[in-house]
């Protein structure tokens, strides 16, 4: 049975916020500004659909990667465990967008089910949130969303558990290796700039999601030897796994990965540069006869059987590589980069190298700071 899921939260957020009609974006800083954001969507979550739901945060914002105008994460689940069996589920339903499988056998008591995200957005637009829209077809179905006191915008997906695991893994990877977060969030903010930060935008071809960018920088500090492969790790520090289902899909995943303590950082060496980084996507690595796994401690050959790593660029998750099925699926894989295409890989490639050219030239290893002044 999975144990829990790694705490990203204060309990405070479960409090009542205190009413406003006044703009809070003048008078908190842009870390209180999201524990605000947080806090009323927890207690607006809890008061309509009952005190079985937990909101918590996921993402970049949670390792210290996040910039100015990064959206927050944030996914709703139900705090219940879910009684598996051998035969059919005890409860499955399978509406658009609908996640909450299993049958309640702990404490929490449920106002109202959410059956689908456009009960989350219908909330959301009656008490006062703006630019809400639902988009239940995706990949994974979210609601976007921007408080109105605050001018946070929120990505909020229902019971997408695995964000919140990718997430503390990433934030054990941050601790490890101090500067990993700052570089990060470096590198996205000109992967932002270049316009290859748009997976999923109407009217633009597939890019890069923040997470498949940070998924290789890891994966590069790991070949490079700073960084370990904690999920290689035999004494972990979270061990568990949980049961998702999504459509056809019914998989175990399992999240177990430790902290390597017993690990050093080469002292002797320059950790990574932006030049480097650029010069490595631009030019030494081979899209064709290689896929980036942070779970295998970087890079690894791709198979010959290439079912389940179709795509440009394969960038695999760290978990669901490892899902094990119980009842006959078809997946599009574990590939965060599957809908990028030849075109915008070679465009990205291309962009890199025009970084790298340029760096070089004006004897640099990173961009001027100035470069992130206005994202910071």
């Amino acid at each position: 049975m999975a144990q829990g899921l790694p705490d990203t939260l204060d309990s405070s957020c479960t409090r009542s916020p205190e009413a406003s009609s006044v703009k809070l974006v003048h008078h908190l800083s842009r870390s209180q500004r999201r524990e605000q954001t947080l806090r009323k969507l927890t207690y607006l979550i809890k008061e309509n659909f009952g005190d079985m739901y937990d909101v918590r945060p996921f993402g970049s914002t949670c390792y210290g990667a996040s910039s100015r105008d990064s959206d927050i994460d944030v996914v709703i689940f139900p705090l219940i465990e879910l009684r598996m069996a051998s035969g059919p589920m005890d409860l499955i339903l399978q509406t658009p967008g609908h996640y909450l499988v299993g049958i309640s056998i702990g404490s929490g008591v449920a106002s109202v089910f959410i059956e689908d995200s456009s009960q989350v957005a219908q909330l959301l637009q009656d008490n006062g949130y703006t630019h809400v829209s639902c988009i239940p077809n995706a990949a994974v179905p979210i609601v976007k969303l921007t408080d109105p006191e605050t001018e946070m915008s929120c990505d909020m997906n229902v019971n997408r558990r695995l964000g919140l695991y990718n997430t503390a893994l990433l934030r054990q990877y941050c601790l490890r290796c101090p500067g990993l977060s700052k570089f990060l969030r470096e590198i996205k903010i000109w992967v932002k700039s270049v316009n290859l930060n748009n997976p999923a935008v109407d009217g633009l071809p597939p890019s890069f999601s923040s997470y498949a960018i940070t998924l290789m920088t890891v994966a590069l500090y790991q070949d490079m030897g700073f960084l370990p492969n904690l999920q290689a790790d035999k004494d972990p520090i979270l061990q568990t796994h949980f049961w998702e289902l999504h459509g056809d899909i019914h998989r175990k995943v399992d999240v177990r990965f430790g902290a390597c303590k017993s690990w050093e950082s080469p002292r002797w060496q320059r950790r990574p540069s932006m030049s480097q980084w650029f010069r490595f996507w631009a030019h030494d690595f081979d899209y064709k006869k290689s896929m980036i796994s942070i779970r295998h401690g970087g890079f690894i050959r791709r198979p010959r059987q290439t079912q389940g790593y179709l795509g440009n660029i394969v960038v695999l998750d760290p978990f669901i590589d490892k899902v094990k099925f119980r009842i006959p699926c078809r997946i599009a894989g574990s590939n965060c980069t599957r809908r990028i295409e030849k075109a915008t890989l070679k465009e990205f490639r291309e962009k890199c190298d025009e970084m790298y050219r340029k760096l070089r030239a004006d004897g640099r290893q990173d961009l001027p700071h100035g470069f992130f002044a206005a994202s910071v």
